[in-house]
């Protein structure tokens, strides 16, 4: 049993993880703006009831002294084995567009927020055996209307890249999904145009498939790779890989 904690898995494909998670035996704590049933919600049949997902409210907003409550109190003894970064929100507006407040809430969801996480358990335990960082086709696309949301995914990328040479933090998987139906894109698109977008709960299959090998066996011993997960058809391309002691 690991001990998983994802970051913005309230609902979307955060959400369907940590039910994938849950269901292969793991402890699972997620965050998000959205607070269910009070702290706790069960996806447990009857018999199992007693087995839960803690749920702690967090809005990521410069709000670094909860990020730091959230890793003490829920992995004091144990610790955090995984970390899957999930969190983000859709963001529409040319550069000169932008308010400052707006840029600075991107900056801090999308980058910020992730590299004060990494750096609150590491101040907590001695290692992190997994970190999953979800980024987007985004990040090698550039648009006119999303500049600071493709910032943030290509500067996740790099982050996630880098701190999987840091000798405590063990293996590190990016992954970019194309378009998924999820509340991300509520209000700003619609039914039709995300008619060919991905499912999420296989978008989770392939995540945590490419997470325990069982995708490929041969990638056990991975420290960092970095996979597209992309559509018509719906496909993984595992674009790079970097092994240990290679």
């Amino acid at each position: 049993m690991k001990n998983v904690l994802i970051i913005g898995g309230t609902s979307g494909l955060g959400l369907e993880m940590a039910v994938k998670f849950f269901e292969e035996g793991h402890r699972v704590v997620v965050t998000g703006r959205r607070l269910l049933h009070d702290g706790i919600f069960s996806l447990s049949a009857p018999a199992e009831s007693h087995k839960t997902i803690r749920v702690e409210n967090l809005n990521l907003e410069y709000n670094t002294d909860s990020i730091g409550r959230i890793v003490f109190t829920n992995f004091r003894e144990e610790g955090v084995d995984i970390l899957v970064y999930a969190a983000g929100f859709y963001q529409k507006g040319t550069i000169g567009e932008l308010s400052g407040i707006a840029i600075e809430d991107m900056l801090f969801v999308g980058l910020r927020a992730p590299a004060f996480i990494l750096r609150h358990i590491l101040l907590h335990q001695e290692k992190l055996s997994g970190f999953i960082a979800i980024s987007s086709t985004s990040q090698w696309t550039p648009k006119p209307e999303e500049p600071m949301y493709t910032a943030v995914k290509a500067g996740l990328y790099m982050l996630a890249n880098s701190v999987s040479l840091d000798e405590r933090i063990g293996k590190v998987l990016v992954v970019a999904p194309a378009g998924i139906k999820t509340d991300f894109f509520k209000g700003h698109k619609t039914k039709e145009e995300m008619k060919d977008y991905l499912d999420p709960k296989w978008v989770a299959d392939q995540i945590i498939g490419l997470y325990s090998n069982s995708l490929d066996p041969d990638g056990a011993h991975y420290e960092f790779r970095f996979a597209k997960i992309l559509r018509n058809p719906p496909r993984v391309v595992v674009e790079e890989t970097r092994y240990l002691n290679k």
